[in-house]
């Protein structure tokens, strides 16, 4: 299953509160709650020149299911060796 890791792109730094998580909670923690194998991969920037992500998702013990995804989608797109432009 594939799911976004997070409602929009990523906060910048400065705009990160201490209690940023529950204004805005990522969509990451049902999987984590109910035990699931996943992993977010990024997937490009948004309109604000930060990272956007996916979520992939699959059964209990299918892990090794889960790194081949992953790494198949990274060999498919050149987004992982991209870097936002306040990294370079």
């Amino acid at each position: 299953m594939v799911n976004t890791s997070q409602a929009g792109e990523a906060l910048k730094i400065a705009d990160l509160t201490k209690w940023a998580f529950f204004e805005r909670p990522a969509l990451t923690t049902p999987a984590c709650l109910m035990g699931y194998p996943a992993m977010s991969v990024y997937t490009g920037f948004g309109q604000g020149e930060l990272p956007v992500a996916m979520q992939l998702i699959v059964k209990p013990w299918a892990e090794p299911t889960l790194l081949r995804a992953a790494h198949a989608y990274e060999q498919a797109h050149s987004w992982h060796a991209q870097r936002p432009a306040i990294a370079q």
